[in-house]
């Protein structure tokens, strides 16, 4: 990504490791055709957007135990660099995992 300059290494690492978790998810659990990544400046004035979504079949949050599927590692490495971590999905209907990051 050329429009984003290097980051503090724990930021770059709670980016890697949320997308490693988020992408073997994906690769595990969802039986998804087709995975997108992207990595962003979230604004002009600074921010990054990382976000995977997938075609796959979703889950049901409030049916699964917040340590499975590797949410809670997703979530403490989001807190650790202060950032914001959505998941998005439901049954039938593929899974969005965004973290947003201020930078």
């Amino acid at each position: 990504v050329a429009d984003i300059e290097a980051l503090d290494p724990l930021t770059e690492q709670a980016v890697y490791r949320v997308a490693e978790a988020a992408l073997a998810n994906a690769e595990q659990h969802s039986a998804a055709s087709q995975v997108w990544v992207s990595l962003a400046r979230a604004t002009p004035a600074g921010g990054l957007r990382l976000e995977i979504r997938d075609n796959g079949a979703g889950f049901d949050r409030s049916a699964v135990s917040v340590d499975r599927y590797g949410l809670t590692g997703m979530a403490e490495w989001a807190e650790l660099v202060g950032g914001d971590l959505r998941i998005e999905t439901a049954p039938g209907q593929g899974t969005l995992v965004a973290l947003e990051i201020k930078t």
